[in-house]
């Protein structure tokens, strides 16, 4: 059965950014679109830590670590409608 280490995080990118813009409807009533993109990374490292089942023959006490790395990107388009009152 192997050992699992905890796992380790390393700090990733954030972007994030948009424009809007005011469609004036009425006097006092305003129409708001925007368009936005953000885009996120973050790393995962994590090891775990196997016996053989032969190591103890060959005099080997220690086990042999195997590690995953996993790199996880998100990104989004987003579009967002408000209305505003003045």
């Amino acid at each position: 059965m192997p050992y699992v280490a905890p796992d380790h995080f390393s700090n990733g990118l954030y972007l994030d950014g948009g424009i809007g813009y005011q469609i004036h409807i009425k006097r006092k009533n305003t129409l708001l679109v925007s368009l936005g993109y953000s885009y996120k990374t973050v790393k995962e490292t994590g090891t775990e830590y196997f016996y053989t089942p032969n190591s103890y023959l060959l005099g080997i006490a220690y086990p042999y670590p195997e590690t995953d790395i996993y790199n996880y990107h998100l990104t989004r388009i987003s579009i967002k409608l408000g209305w505003a009152i003045n």
